[in-house]
């Protein structure tokens, strides 16, 4: 079998994780050649070679000795670079995939990137070394697909009557591998160059002329103009789901200005019937 020896599982690791030899070799305090050597002799590999594999794939100590038991806890699954020249990403027809977090079953778990993590997570979101040390959850919930969960920075999605998203909130969200199919007037969590952020979405990234992705806000107060982000920009799109919120939303605020609207209504009324009486009182 192709992972029959330590050395064939460490040879795999590497392979999987994108993690080359010269690397290896540097991390064991070696030069290139002697790793090299000691990959493709016979014979079992020093115990180090293995630890600095792990150290290095996060691949299981036990299954590169063992072979036995799960291979590593993080998916390793590299998202492809972003490049403005790349028709075939530009043209949504090829898959985007993302780096998860599995448990030692092979469940996927939920990453959480709190506001905090947002700036780091525009450089680590292909890096499952980066990824795993993301607070991670299960839902039972959910649905098949991968999800994650960010943090809301603002007001920028509370509405009318105080409904929406408030700042802290957390948004539990799907991960779309095809942006270009993005629904319009849905909320996402859409990732780019230019930072995260929460928005309803308006898809016009098919657009011949001018390719965009509209961002609004739901919260009209003016202060939050739209964002324009071009398809080259788009790192990674996520469709929220549901949401965990530390506010109680006062759902109660827009019946209130309802009631108060009829309040008046009435009273006008009111004031105009007895207008109407007195000046046909007076008639008489």
């Amino acid at each position: 079998m192709a992972e029959e020896t330590a050395k064939s599982r460490i040879l795999l690791a590497l392979k999987e994780s994108g993690v080359t030899q010269s690397r290896l070799a540097e991390e064991l305090g070696l030069d290139r050649a002697s790793v090299s050597e000691m990959l493709n002799k016979a014979g079992e590999p020093p115990s180090k070679y293995i630890k600095a594999t792990a150290r290095l794939t996060y691949f299981y100590v036990e299954w590169l000795t063992t072979g036995n038991g799960p291979k590593h806890p993080v998916s390793i699954i590299y998202h492809p670079e972003i490049q403005e020249a790349n028709a075939e990403y530009l043209s949504g027809k090829s898959i985007r995939p993302v780096t998860v977090v599995v448990n030692q079953q092979g469940k996927e778990l939920m990453t959480y990137v709190p506001v905090r993590a947002q700036a780091g997570y525009l450089k680590g979101y292909g890096d499952p070394h980066y990824i795993e040390k993301l607070p991670a959850f299960s839902l039972p919930i959910l649905k098949d697909g991968a999800y994650r969960m960010f943090e809301v920075d603002g007001d920028s999605m509370l509405q009318q009557g105080g409904g929406g998203l408030h700042d802290g909130d957390i948004v539990i969200s799907q991960y779309i591998e095809d942006f270009f199919t993005l629904k319009d007037r849905r909320v996402y969590v859409v990732i780019s160059t230019d930072g995260v952020c929460v928005k309803r979405c308006i898809n016009r990234l098919k657009d011949k002329e001018n390719p965009i992705l509209i961002c609004q806000s739901d919260n009209k107060n003016g202060q939050h103009p739209d964002i324009i982000v071009r398809p080259h920009e788009i790192i990674e799109v996520w469709e929220l789901k549901a949401f965990i919120s530390r506010q109680l939303g006062f759902a109660t605020d827009l019946w209130d200005m309802l009631s108060n609207v009829e309040k008046q209504v009435a009273l006008m009324n009111e004031k105009i019937k007895r207008i109407e009486e007195e000046r046909a009182g007076g008639s008489f």
